[in-house]
């Protein structure tokens, strides 16, 4: 009998189960959940940036909007205040002066200068010389924070009698807080009117009295430059530039007003009438200032859409009446007065009738003229002639009332 062993024991073949084991309770998501979940998120994000990006546009353009509102009414503001204070009269002849024409029509200027009157009411302190180049003035105090209405150099010296014309400069002032020592670039002799000239020739002891009011004047200038630099890198024009604004012409510190002036139109004041007649001339009310600005931006932002000129630009125009006449005259003040000396005749606003002279507010002394016999005076005469009150005087004859 044999006995075989197998050298390997056949095992019992098992079906084989390939599906991946999936542990309950731990669901997942399918490609195609997964694919339409990131749709839906790129979708909503997109919408989120746009909307964003609208909002700051949106926000940029008011912001645009509102400095170009605010600039122009700033620069309204200014040129109406100022001018509006600027002396327009016709004796003397005092106006505003345009420079820098454009060379299109109609004619407008990029400069314009003016006088505005300063501070108040000054008197001289002492008889002063005819010519004097220094003079001392009483002046009245001026508040902290009204610096501006202080007289400096570069303002001009306004007199009635002698009469200065339009005013001589001064080119320093000294001393102070309440009296001053002002230098002047000429003598008052030398700034004075013909006729003044030649009663000083005649008399050289004439003065001006003490007490006697003086007034001030500052000459001020708005000017829109040429753009500095001319082109952008990019060899386009540049499309701003400055309007400045010098509180005295005597001393070169401007102030820039604004630096978003178009240069295409810089040329921002003009003379109303254009070419004023003699006719317009003698009617001081009848001459007016236009003005107008044109506000723009040094780099257009085309990325924000929508209508740029409107939301990056804006104009402002106006018309301005200067100041007619003089505004701080000193004839409704009181008469000018004169210092005279013994031998000396002198005669203000006169009448002469039928040979006899009529005086009113003068004073005269000893050696007085007499027409005719008969000399009538409102006033203070001393020996050797008469003086009457309210009087009618004919030929030869006097006649007193009251």
């Amino acid at each position: 009998m044999r006995f075989f062993f197998p050298l390997f024991k056949r095992r019992s073949s098992l079906p084989l189960d390939r599906t991946p084991s999936v542990s309950k309770g731990k669901p997942g998501f399918t490609l195609v959940e997964i694919i339409v979940s990131i749709f839906i998120g790129t979708a909503l994000m997109t919408a989120m940036a746009v909307s964003f990006i609208a909002v700051l546009r949106f926000a940029y353009k008011n912001e645009s909007l509102d400095t170009a509102v605010t600039t122009s009414r700033s620069v309204q503001e200014i040129l109406n205040s100022e001018l509006s204070q600027a002396i327009s009269q016709q004796s003397p002849q005092i106006r505003p002066q345009f420079s820098d024409p454009s060379a299109t029509a109609p004619i407008r200027y990029a400069t314009m200068r003016y006088r505005v009157p300063v501070s108040s009411f000054g008197t001289l302190q002492g008889n002063t010389s005819y010519t004097a180049t220094t003079i001392s003035v009483l002046l009245p105090a001026v508040p902290a924070d009204r610096p501006d209405a202080q007289v400096k150099a570069g303002d001009f010296l306004i007199i009635d009698k002698p009469n200065l014309g339009a005013g001589l400069r001064i080119t320093a002032v000294r001393d102070g807080p309440t009296i001053f020592a002002l230098d002047l670039a000429s003598s008052i002799y030398a700034g004075s009117a013909s006729d003044d000239r030649a009663r000083f020739d005649a008399d050289a002891s004439i003065a001006i009295p003490d007490n006697a009011i003086v007034r001030f004047q500052r000459e001020r200038q708005f000017s829109a430059v040429a753009p500095s630099p001319a082109t952008l890198p990019d060899g386009s024009p540049n499309p701003v530039t400055e309007l400045r604004w010098f509180e005295s012409t005597y001393v070169n510190a401007p102030r820039v007003i604004s630096n978003d002036l178009s240069s295409s139109s810089r040329w921002i004041f003009a003379q109303v009438p254009a070419a004023p007649t003699a006719a317009d001339l003698a009617v001081e009310s009848s001459l007016a200032v236009s003005w107008n600005f044109t506000y723009a931006t040094s780099a257009p932002n085309r990325a924000v859409g929508g209508n740029s000129d409107y939301h990056q630009s804006n104009y402002a125009e106006g018309l301005i009446i200067p100041k007619t006449g003089d505004p701080l005259s000193t004839a409704s003040l009181e008469p000018p007065r004169w210092t005279s000396t013994p031998g000396s005749t002198t005669t203000l606003a006169s009448t002469t009738t039928n040979g006899s002279t009529t005086t009113s507010g003068s004073t005269s002394t000893a050696g007085s003229t007499t027409t005719n016999g008969s000399t009538t005076t409102a006033g203070t005469t001393t020996a050797g002639s008469t003086t009457t009150l309210g009087s009618t005087t004919t030929k030869g004859s006097t006649t007193t009332l009251a």
